[in-house]
């Protein structure tokens, strides 16, 4: 696939999207899913630009996986519910103050592998 794909049901609580050929998030598409709580996008062609503003509507996302993609930075939209994001084999070398502030309750950080 190389686009999350249309038709998930919006009372998904987990979404499984690894290993792909996703490239892009379409804006506003994971906010309809209320109850989502962990969404894998693993190994993937995700950049920077590909998900900005596309997790900040997601209200109880606890675990977030972004290992493998193509991102440069860590994303600051990230929801206040997150506890875990693993961002492990990407190509970070910046780290914004912005983007923990948003999400206070943050248990695990993984970044592994990066610059």
């Amino acid at each position: 696939m190389d686009k999350v794909p249309f038709g998930i049901p919006y009372n998904a609580r987990y979404i499984l999207l690894m290993n792909n050929h996703i490239d892009s998030i379409q804006l506003d598409l994971l906010s309809e899913y209320l109850f989502m709580e962990f969404l894998v996008l693993s190994n993937n062609r995700l950049t920077d630009s590909s998900v900005e503003g596309s997790f900040e509507g997601i209200q109880k996302l606890k675990r977030l996986y972004l290992e493998r993609n193509l991102l440069q930075s860590i994303p600051t939209d990230m929801p206040a519910s997150l506890e875990e994001l693993r961002l492990d084999g990407n190509n970070i070398s910046v780290m914004s103050e912005a983007a923990w502030g948003r999400c206070p309750g943050l248990l695990i950080l993984s970044l592994n592998n990066n610059s």
